[in-house]
């Protein structure tokens, strides 16, 4: 792997959802792992990263694939955990607090 190949730049939201759906394109039942949501969070508000996942997420169910996304729940004030939480709940969730 070159540098930069597989690595978005996390202050352009719009080019990690259009490298996700490039990816699925190709291909079904793939699997794609979005690191680092908290990095995506200070470069970009809330909203605008949970539209990013959405627009993904919908990519990724239209080619039957699977999307996992690992978070801190620390990095979500109570608001912004209800709201990512209400839009994500049909999804498979694991919570994990270190």
């Amino acid at each position: 792997m070159q540098a930069g190949q597989e690595i978005v730049d996390p202050t352009k939201p719009n080019l990690k959802a259009h490298a996700v759906m490039e990816s699925f394109s190709k291909t079904r039942n793939g699997v794609v792992l979005i690191g680092c949501m908290e990095s995506v969070m200070i470069h970009t508000d809330f909203n605008r990263t949970v539209r990013m996942l959405e627009q993904i997420n919908g990519f990724v169910m239209q080619y039957q694939g699977y999307l996992i996304v690992p978070i801190d729940s620390k990095a979500f004030d109570s608001r912004e955990s209800t709201i990512f939480w209400r839009n994500f709940g049909t999804l498979a969730v694991v919570r994990v607090d270190v």
